[in-house]
């Protein structure tokens, strides 16, 4: 019997939890002007909007549960390394005046990361993977292209797309496990 996906639970109930308390996303968004370096981690569970809320963090759950199953330690790696390099691009791109925030850069890293963990595995899991990537660089496309975002309109969020192609990246990097070097004996 698989081990309940705990972490993937406390990631989504974090989410939950700073759109209840109020006035805690002030504190927590990603600025670019600022100094905070706790920012570039809390960022990704604040959300503008009860919709964002909502697909961001189920989204992101379905995900996790995914990954924590298929590969239990990868999910840790590939959560951290997405939040700091989704976070980076951000700070780097966002218009002084303009907040960061939400879940979406980081359910893309795990997203690519089970998709290349499935690829990997014989049989159907890798057309089901070849699907998944495809459609992963179909809405990344879509949004390039109209410059929203295809799930979850908010007005006044910035660079969802680069969000996403940077945790999709992170994923493909982090989240898999590479076959390990070996010396010949």
């Amino acid at each position: 019997m698989p081990e309940l996906p705990w972490r993937s639970t406390l990631l989504a109930s974090a989410a939950l939890v700073t759109y209840a308390v109020p006035g805690l996303a002030e504190a927590l968004w990603l600025q670019p002007d600022t100094h905070e370096p706790w920012r570039w981690l809390t960022a990704h569970w604040v959300h503008h909007s009860p919709e964002h809320l909502l697909w961001d963090t189920a989204g992101c759950a379905a995900v996790a549960v995914a990954l924590e199953q298929l590969a239990p330690r990868r999910l840790l790696p590939t959560l951290l390394a997405a939040a700091v390099t989704v976070s980076a691009a951000m700070a780097l791109t966002l218009p002084h005046d303009a907040v960061y925030g939400g879940l979406s850069g980081i359910a893309s890293a795990l997203f690519v990361a089970v998709a290349l963990t499935l690829a990997r595995r014989p049989g159907r899991d890798r057309w089901v993977a070849g699907a998944m990537l495809v459609a992963f660089a179909a809405k990344l496309a879509a949004e390039a292209l109209t410059g929203g975002v295809l799930f979850a309109a908010s007005d006044g969020v910035h660079h969802a797309t680069l969000a996403h192609l940077v945790g999709g990246v992170t994923g493909a990097l982090v989240g898999v496990p590479w076959p390990s070097a070996r010396s010949p004996t």
